[in-house]
């Protein structure tokens, strides 16, 4: 190999930690919109139909 053992492990380290970082992030956005979801469809009231529409 032409790359030096360091560089290489430290490049694999940063991209398996982006890897996690995207995927919490993804799992958070997603359980974030079914919980505002929930309420929107549980509360009918005016100001959370307001709030989705917003949001949409």
């Amino acid at each position: 190999m032409c790359w030096p053992h360091q560089i290489f492990s430290i490049k694999n380290l940063s991209i398996f930690f982006l890897n996690v970082f995207i995927s919490i992030s993804l799992i958070l956005l997603g359980n974030l919109l079914k919980s505002l979801r929930d309420i929107t469809v549980g509360d009918k009231s005016d100001s959370f139909n307001l709030f989705a529409s917003i949001c949409s």
